[in-house]
């Protein structure tokens, strides 16, 4: 793995972001997005080191970013609807940048949800939007009233997470046309703590060999 440093023009400023190259090019690229910004959210987030290392491992290159006024990127926080623009800003960074034959987005816990908002406007928009992950999505957010891609949709929950449960995912993907493989992390609360690499094993499973 290569890691670069990156600035992205966002809409509020620059975004500080790392361009992460894997040594086996598969031809696809992945944005990946953090958790809250108030919470102590950044690029720099163990959830997402497993699924970037589950992505690189398979030949995925994968763009981590810090949301506005997180680290060195400007701007302040909006809520989630600047955060949205955001991630579609880098989107549209790495497909310009890779030119990849497919994009992924993916995110953990309010980052799932940044993921899933720009993804519907990403595919509208001409970006080759394959595939979306989302790793603990907080259902109390409301992030399901929101369209997204009309692409497979893998979401990883663990069975003692106190934002969200399965039972919710599981009502909202019934109410979506997404192709959608929900799988539940045994032991698991909303970090994962202690149970990392189960979350890499199950998504490794679910996304690469079933």
């Amino acid at each position: 793995m290569k890691a670069r440093d990156v600035n992205i023009e966002g809409p509020a400023g620059i975004l500080e972001a790392m361009l992460l190259r894997s040594e086996h090019d598969s031809g696809k690229a992945a944005v990946l997005c953090h958790p809250h910004p108030n919470f102590g959210g950044s690029m720099h987030d163990r959830v997402l080191d497993v699924l970037s290392g589950v992505l690189l491992s398979h030949g995925i290159h994968c763009l981590r970013f810090n949301f506005r006024g997180v680290g060195a990127s400007e701007g302040g926080f909006d809520g989630g609807t600047g955060e949205s623009e955001d991630t579609l800003a880098a989107t549209h960074w790495l497909n310009n940048e890779l030119t990849p034959s497919g994009l992924w987005l993916g995110g953990y816990s309010f980052g799932a949800m940044m993921a899933w908002r720009a993804s519907e406007p990403a595919q509208a928009q001409g970006i080759p939007i394959e595939q979306v992950v989302l790793i603990a999505p907080p259902a109390q957010m409301g992030f399901e009233h929101h369209r997204g891609a009309r692409v497979p949709l893998c979401i990883a929950v663990g069975d003692c997470d106190d934002l969200t449960s399965t039972e919710a995912l599981d009502h909202w993907t019934q109410s979506i046309a997404n192709p959608t493989r929900l799988i539940e992390i045994v032991g698991a609360n909303h970090v994962f703590a202690g149970v990392w690499d189960d979350l890499g094993e199950e998504l490794e499973q679910v996304l690469f060999v079933q």
